[in-house]
């Protein structure tokens, strides 16, 4: 069969221990990052809330889709954390599986791989949505 030998036994042993410390630092990353994002999401709402109650602003629809890009970017961001610990997780399963059994094997493909790509895309995509209305709000009624 495809037997490996003891330098790519090593190199699978790096590329194992390097894929469980990328699994625990993205925990960590995501951690911040959702954390970050949401209280700026929930000051933010506080902030419109008071805002709309006490004017005549126009286009207040602009200021309520920004929200919804907001809180879309939020779960594609979620959404695409879980494809990637998923991917991850699969990744290190299959080296784990070489390191055991000493013989290559393919990974075979899985549609995390791809959405994992996607919704990162996708979240960037609200983000941008939610800041583009959230300035024409404000540029419209200044």
């Amino acid at each position: 069969g495809n037997n490996i030998s003891d330098d790519m036994y090593g190199i699978y042993q790096s590329l194992h221990e390097w894929e469980k410390e990328a699994l625990l630092q993205a925990s960590v990353s995501f951690d911040k990052s959702i954390i970050t994002l949401s209280s700026a999401l929930i000051g933010f709402a506080f902030g419109v809330a008071k805002f709309i109650e006490h004017s005549t602003f126009s286009y207040t629809c602009l200021l309520k889709l920004s929200v919804i890009f907001a809180v879309g970017a939020i779960l594609s961001t979620l959404a695409s954390f879980i494809c990637d610990q998923e991917h991850t997780v699969r990744s290190l399963e299959n080296v784990q599986k070489i390191l055991n059994t000493r013989i290559y094997s393919e990974q075979e493909s899985h549609w995390v791989d791809n959405w994992m790509r996607w919704f990162g895309f996708i979240a960037l995509g609200f983000f941008i949505l939610a800041i583009m209305t959230f300035a024409i709000f404000a540029i419209l009624n200044i």
